[in-house]
């Protein structure tokens, strides 16, 4: 018996026009052997007369005009052109379509056979198999497979010589005679009906052939110098790069961004990347993806492109000139943003409106972005809607947000109005009144309570930017929290030298009290003195006196207020520190370190000039070796340009507790308790702007007297003084008249009374001469506050006492107001913290309002998380590993090093990173770097958290009474968890995993879960999905791949679990990986996170399709001869669960996965990659790739043994 058999790669060209009253033009190119298989009966002959007879009959067929193209001339033997080749040489012909034909089979054969009685007998056999597909070139896609087998045997004479007939060919007499002629002539009229029918699927487009660049490097290049790309505002928006080989040889190249509009970043992704050259044969084209990512249009604007050659097998180097370059065009496709805002409800309790923002379009609404006008912290949003100029929030096609508006009143005011004025897309900006108003009969006053409040953030920003903030760039007067704040690790500038460059820490969101509305009318801050601090104030409040900065002493002018405080420089030496602001602006300027570097200072006082807004400050100043000394600093107007210091004693054998006052336009007096003779009240007077002083003047001491705690002001007729009087174990409250030389005239009157612990007398005096005091008796829990008036200074009213409770009041303080007198102290109302109570007398102190708390400004932060959530965007295979870091106010708190982030994570933030106030969260800044990240990888951060546990609260609330606001503050107020689970599912510790979950393949993920809320959680589970269960959390029930109980998670409590999944079932594109507990949860967004595998968060074909993914999923014929650059895409590709949907055409149906895998194990049996078998586990076994076991039910290919 003779066999002969061939097995030849028929690839033909075929453009067709769809245009009505246009002919197709179809371009034909000479057939070529298959990849990887050779036969001695594949002539020249045979080939070439093969196909001019199927352009015959196309020709014939009336499908239009067909042009003969040729193959690069460098394209020998076994190699595969690109996908992109076959689509490059059809467009630069001006055709319309590709077609491509290969033989897959061919046997023709003699057999000769004895019969008894008959003799010999001869039978010929005769096998043809032709496979490929239509390409169209407008889209770069293959839109039909095809597959024609056609078979003759024929018994009779031997006829001619099967070498003979393969060297004639088609055409020939004897050929056409035979069956090979008859199979060939079968074949051809089959692949001509099936590719007429193929033709209306080619896209309606006419192909121009592209210009001719002038010039063009005979080298890799931009086969383009120059085009324009439409697109929409967002993220992972696409375009083509197409790359020629005009050389002789095969060239390495990379391609990367050089310059591009503001708004508009993006970068190559996939071969042809900086990070992953390409290497293309002379005369190919290859098509590379363009990844470009704008939040909100921006304009028309160039993006231009660099291409870096180098030899094949050598990596181009970036640090010089681009051998070539192209510019795109990049405009914008926007359309009206189709958004509705609506007020949902208001709350009475809180005032606080919910409002809705719904996107009744057909696509997402991008970079949205709201923020409250005029932004001056009168409300605040919950969560945050936008960020910086460029970044916003992402309201999804259909899709409706949900946000709070909560007021913040300032004190005394009682109605305000404000505007929501939002950017909805294509220059497109509107306004929505809001009205807010306190009920008649009702304040709004501070509930206490202790809860833990966020703060969300639905910002969205791509990772790939290298580096973008969460929300805080949409306000510049935010309260952050920064780190390298003045007192906190900052030395600021020289303390003596006497210029305005005293502003090097323009940082104005360092402190917890910034921005918070201090009126000081009723302000209690600064109240805190002594040489020891009080017992019950010590225990709940450490800090002190070494930091100050939550009792900042106040002084305010008529257009300016100071705020000074002492706290820790960067060497812990404690020091004294200003800064101030304009009246009724939260922002801070001319910040100074008011002490000496290398001193101690402590108990900062500080007063105002009031009508040349200036300050003057005073404190104890202590350097190495030497007692207190008694500092003075004073500034020019404005509450800038301070002069040098000046110390008014120089014994340095210790003072105490330095006052200020101030009167007119030259005097100053200052009095301190001096420590170098006992303990006595001294004074020193300046009548000439604090330039100069008088000698020291001491109050006048009784037998065995000592003095402490000296409050000072300027009075109609000089001075008042008040003090502490020390006789042995007696100890007195006394207030004295001096001239204004300081000298004393009558004796002290005495104001508390006899045989009660007392102190902290405070002062204060009005311009007609009467006088207020307030003071301390009793210690402990039976410590109250007492206060006297008088008209003259002279004679004072009978001692009333104003508290009467069961928790400390003490270090009173008191002054006049507009409306009246008012009075406030320390307490511990609810046993929670040491907190500021006000009362308010309108007539003179007969009659008092009932104690209201106090806004505090000192951080209440217990504990601090940062929580955000990444997701991949598209297959995990698409991605390489990066560094990702989280720092909040410019402190890292969390980093993610060589990994492929995808998930929940969070990281705790230091206290004193995170200061928080007890009645607001500060809008931190959070921003995110990330290092080795290609500007191409499309990354999601989704959200962000703060979760600030607090030592205490305080809650804005409309009540009729302060008993009542501490009820309403244990169940209202956005973004407050006040007795509920909070539980975090973490993947802070999933470092790596694969890119595929086939069915039978398991993995573990060591997961981590918080309970970051204010209850006990029990029966906490965590299972993993192979859907989203969330819609099934209520009660439903999905299969579990996995699950592990953790049981019972206290308050703060944190666990590690090792999670075990298995999949049982196909190839898995997402995993779920929930937790739940019996109680309901807080917020339950953190609750579940997804690992994505073939299939990511966006529904979108994968990028690399028609790059390094060759768009033949219509004709899986073509994938044995072309190349196939990334095959990790391609097995994503066809494990998507929804392939049909997302890549299916209306009335095409895609082949069946059957048939597909058997054309890709044809494929990876000529490539012969490493390692396939874990690619493509369950392909049939092909020769050639060893170890891929079988896959039951597939149909045998013909040709394939």
């Amino acid at each position: 018996m003779r066999r002969m058999s061939l097995a030849a790669s028929l690839v033909t060209l075929l453009v067709v026009s769809t245009a009505p009253a246009a002919p197709a033009r179809l371009g034909l190119l000479p057939l070529r052997l298959a990849p990887g298989y050779t036969t001695e009966l594949a002539t020249d002959a045979l080939l070439a007369t093969l196909g001019d007879a199927l352009r015959g009959d196309l020709q014939e067929g009336d499908v239009g005009q067909v042009t003969r193209l040729a193959w690069p001339t460098a394209l020998r033997g076994d190699d595969r052109p690109t996908f992109e080749t076959l689509v490059g040489l059809g467009r630069e012909a001006g055709c319309n379509g590709v077609v491509v034909l290969t033989a897959a089979a061919v046997e023709f054969t003699d057999k000769t056979t004895r019969l008894p009685l008959v003799g010999e007998s001869t039978n010929r056999h005769a096998l043809l198999r032709l496979t490929g597909g239509v390409i169209d070139v407008a889209s770069g896609a293959a839109v039909a497979n095809l597959d024609q087998t056609q078979k003759k045997d024929a018994r009779g004479g031997r006829g001619p010589a099967i070498d003979s007939l393969l060297r004639d060919g088609v055409g020939t007499r004897d050929f056409d005679a035979s069956p090979m002629g008859a199979v060939a002539t079968a074949l051809r009229t089959a692949l001509v009906k099936d590719i007429k029918e193929a033709l209306p699927r080619l896209a309606d487009t006419a192909v121009a052939p592209p210009p001719q660049r002038p010039n063009q490097p005979a080298d890799a290049s931009f086969e383009l110098a120059e085009w324009s790309t439409n697109i929409t505002a967002g993220y992972g928006r696409r375009d083509t790069i197409a790359v020629v080989n005009r050389g002789k040889s095969a060239r390495a190249f990379v391609i990367r961004p050089i310059s591009g509009p503001q708004g508009i970043f993006g970068d190559v992704l996939g071969l042809g990347a900086a990070d992953q050259p390409c290497t293309l044969g002379p005369g190919q084209f290859k098509y590379v993806r363009l990844v470009l990512n704008a939040p909100k249009p921006v304009g028309a604007g160039d993006l231009v492109l660099g291409l870096w050659s180098a030899a094949a097998g050598a990596v181009p180097k970036l640090d010089g000139a681009p051998t070539d370059k192209a510019t795109v065009h990049v405009s914008f496709d926007e359309q009206p943003a189709m958004v509705q805002f609506q007020i949902v409800n208001q709350d009475p309790v809180t005032l606080a409106y919910t409002c809705r923002v719904t996107n009744e379009g057909d696509r997402d609404v991008t970079g949205l972005q709201l923020r409250p006008e005029p932004n001056d912290g009168r409300v605040e949003l919950s969560p945050e809607f936008g960020g910086d100029a460029i970044h916003g929030t992402v309201v999804p096609a259909k899709g409706s947000l949900t946000l709070r508006v909560m007021p913040r009143f300032k004190p005394g005011v009682r109605s305000m109005d404000v505007k929501l004025v939002g950017w909805l897309g294509v220059d497109s900006t509107h306004a929505w009144p809001l009205h807010f108003e306190v009920p008649a009969g009702k304040a709004v006053y501070l509930g206490t309570g202790h809860t833990t409040a966020c703060q969300n953030s639905n910002f969205q920003a791509c990772v790939n930017q290298q580096r973008f903030n969460f929300g805080s760039n949409w306000n510049d007067n935010d309260d952050n929290g920064t780190s390298s704040r003045p007192g906190h690790g900052t030395d600021g500038t020289d303390p003596n030298h006497n210029n305005n460059e005293n502003n090097n820490n323009e940082d104005d969101s360092w402190t917890p009290f910034k921005g918070t509305w201090v009126d000081t009318a009723t302000s209690w801050l600064g109240s805190l003195n002594g040489m020891t601090i009080r017992p019950s104030v010590a225990e709940r409040l450490p800090e002190l006196p070494r930091d100050t900065s939550g009792q900042p002493v106040v002084t305010t002018s008529r257009a300016w207020r100071g705020f000074g405080w002492c706290a820790p420089d960067s060497q812990g030496k404690t020091a004294a520190w200003f800064a101030a602001a304009r009246a009724n602006s939260r922002d801070m300027h001319h910040w100074l370190r008011l002490s000496e570097r290398g001193h101690e200072a402590l108990w900062l006082h500080l007063a105002a000039r009031e009508r040349l807004d200036q300050a003057v400050a005073a404190w104890v100043d202590t350097a190495a070796g030497r007692g207190g000394n008694v500092a003075l600093r004073t500034s020019e107007s404005g509450m800038d340009r301070w002069g040098k210091i000046v110390y008014l004693t120089d014994h340095a054998k210790g003072v105490d507790d330095p006052v200020v006052a101030t009167s007119g336009e030259k005097l100053v007096a200052v009095a301190w308790c001096d420590l170098s003779e006992g303990s006595d009240i001294r004074l020193r007077l300046s009548r000439d702007d604090a330039a100069s002083f008088g000698p020291e003047v001491r109050l006048p001491l009784e037998a065995g007297e000592q003095q402490s705690w000296p409050q000072l002001c300027y009075t109609k007729g000089g001075l008042q003084t008040a003090y502490v009087s020390a006789v042995g174990a007696a100890r007195r409250v006394v207030t004295r008249a001096l001239d204004d030389k300081g000298q004393a005239g009558a004796p002290p009157v005495v104001l508390s009374h006899a045989g009660v612990p007392c102190g902290e007398p405070r002062l204060a005096a009005k311009a007609d001469g009467s006088l207020a005091a307030v003071w301390r008796e009793g210690d402990g829990a039976a410590s109250e506050i007492w206060f006297a008036a008088s008209a003259d200074g002279a004679a004072w009213s009978e001692a009333r006492r104003l508290t009467n409770d069961a928790v400390y009041s003490e270090y009173p303080r008191v002054g006049f107001g507009a409306d009246g007198l008012w009075v406030t102290w320390h307490g511990d109302g609810k046993g929670l913290t040491d907190l500021g109570y006000s009362i308010e007398s309108s007539d003179g102190g007969a009659t008092w309002s009932t104690p209201r708390a106090l806004p505090t400004v000192r951080s209440a932060t217990d504990r601090a998380w940062l929580g955000v959530n990444i997701q991949l965007q598209w297959p995990r295979s698409s991605y390489k590993p990066f560094t990702l870091r989280f720092l909040v106010n410019d402190h890292e708190v969390g980093r993610l090093n060589n990994v492929i982030p995808d998930g929940n994570y969070l990281f705790e933030v230091p206290r004193e990173v995170m200061p928080t106030l007890a009645s607001r969260l500060p809008k931190a800044n959070i921003r995110v770097e990330a290092e080795g990240c290609s500007g191409a990888h499309y990354l999601l951060t989704t959200s962000a958290r703060l979760i600030v546990k607090r030592r205490f609260s305080q809650i804005p609330v409309v009540a009729a009474s302060q008993e009542e606001a501490d009820r309403l503050a244990e169940t209202v107020g956005a973004e407050l968890n006040h007795d509920q689970v909070d539980l975090v599912l973490t993947a802070n510790n999933v470092t790596a995993l694969p890119d595929a979950l086939p069915a039978g393949r398991s993995l573990t993920l060591p997961v981590q879960v918080y309970n970051l809320g204010e209850k006990p959680a029990s029966n906490v589970r965590i299972a993993a999905y192979a859907d989203d269960p969330r819609s099934t959390l209520a009660g439903g029930k999905l299969p579990k791949l996995g699950e592990v109980v953790v049981g019972k998670l206290a308050v703060g409590e944190s666990r590690t679990a090792n999670l075990t999944v298995l999949n049982k079932q196909a190839a898995t594109g997402r995993l779920y990986v929930a937790v739940k507990a019996a109680e309901p949860d807080a917020y339950d967004a953190d609750n579940l996170w997804t690992e994505h595998f073939a299939v990511g968060e966006e529904r979108q074909r994968t990028p690399l399709l028609g790059t390094d993914l060759p768009d033949t999923l219509y004709a899986p014929a073509l994938l044995p001869n072309v190349q196939l650059p990334n095959l990790p895409a391609l097995r994503d590709l066809l494990a998507q669960p929804d392939l049909a949907s997302l890549y299916g055409r209306a009335n095409w149906p895609l082949p069946t996965m059957p048939s597909v895998n058997g054309y890709l194990s044809q494929a990876l049996a000529g490539l012969r990659v490493p390692g396939v078998e874990d690619l493509f586990p369950g392909l049939p076994r092909v020769p050639g790739v060893p170890n891929l076991p079988g896959l039951p039910g597939l149909p045998r290919i013909p040709g394939l043994p």
